[in-house]
């Protein structure tokens, strides 16, 4: 990604999407798994599963944990 620092730039709204990637990224290599996820980022369980509600992230895994469930993969 370019920045162009000629115009306004947010660093927060920048870290924010990059931290949010980052764990998309990391719970998609886990299979979804918080506590492996948790241990690859070096963060606690808690800690993820706040930044997942604050990214909206955990209505999402909850899906993809439940479709799981529902084909027998769990």
């Amino acid at each position: 990604m370019v920045i162009n620092l000629d115009e306004k730039f947010e660093l927060n709204s920048y870290i924010s999407n990059v931290e949010k990637q980052i764990i998309e990224k990391t719970l998609k290599k886990n299979e979804n798994n918080i506590s492996k996820t948790s241990r690859n980022l070096g963060i606690s369980r808690q800690d993820l599963q706040y930044k997942m509600k604050k990214y909206n992230l955990i209505l999402k895994w909850k899906k993809v944990v439940l479709n799981h469930f529902i084909k027998g993969g769990l």
